[in-house]
C-alpha cells in the first residue's frame, strides 16, 4: 500500500512538472499601468486636445481632468511601450441636460475600438465605436439627461480600448454638472 501510495504520490508531481511551462515570466504577457487621475489646466492640453474641445464649445472656464497610462506589450521580448492618455470634462447644456466630453490619445498604437461608459451619480450610459483608420487619437461624448429636482451629478468617463498592442481600460473624473427643475 505504502509502495501505491509513493508511486501515485510521484507521478503526480511528474505530470504536475510536465504540464507547468518552463522559463516563463508572469510580466511579459500583462499590461503595466501607471494611473496618474489629476486635474489639468486647458493651457496644458495638446493642441489637437485644445482644437477638439474649442469644436465643441469647451473652454478654459470647464475642469478637465486627465489620467495617463502605459501599456506595455503583449508579446515578450518587444521593447516597446504606448502610453495612453485620457482627458475628460462636463458642462451643463440646459436645466435638464449635461453633456460630457473625452480625447483619448495613444503614443504608438492606434484605437481599433473604444467602448466608453459615462458614469452620472449612479446612472450610466454607454458608447462604442469602431474609429476609421486607426486613429491615435479619437474625441467624442455623451449626453444625459435628469428632470427630477434641481441635483449635482459628479460624472466619470471609462473606456475600454482595442489596440495592436493589447486590451486595456482607462477611466478619468470628468468634473459635474447640476441638472434639474
Amino acid at each position: 500500500m505504502k509502495l501505491l501510495s509513493k508511486l501515485f504520490v510521484s507521478l503526480m508531481l511528474i505530470s504536475i512538472g510536465i504540464s507547468s511551462p518552463q522559463g516563463v515570466k508572469a510580466d511579459e504577457s500583462t499590461i503595466g499601468v501607471d494611473k496618474a487621475n489629476k486635474e489639468v489646466e486647458f493651457s496644458s492640453l495638446s493642441s489637437t486636445e485644445k482644437s477638439y474641445l474649442e469644436s465643441k464649445g469647451f473652454s478654459e472656464e470647464e475642469e478637465y481632468q486627465q489620467t495617463t497610462i502605459i501599456e506595455t506589450p503583449l508579446k515578450a521580448g518587444v521593447m516597446s511601450f504606448n502610453a495612453i492618455n485620457l482627458t475628460a470634462s462636463t458642462k451643463k447644456v440646459n436645466a435638464t441636460k449635461g453633456y460630457t466630453i473625452y480625447v483619448i490619445t495613444a503614443s504608438k498604437a492606434g484605437f481599433l475600438e473604444l467602448n466608453t461608459q459615462l458614469t452620472y451619480g449612479t446612472k450610466r450610459k454607454t458608447s462604442s465605436v469602431i474609429p476609421h483608420k486607426v486613429p491615435k487619437t479619437y474625441g467624442g461624448g455623451i449626453y444625459f439627461d435628469y428632470t427630477g429636482k434641481k441635483k449635482y451629478f459628479a460624472c466619470s468617463v471609462s473606456t475600454q480600448y482595442y489596440t495592436r498592442m493589447g486590451i486595456g481600460t482607462i477611466s478619468a473624473k470628468a468634473g459635474g454638472a447640476t441638472l434639474g427643475r
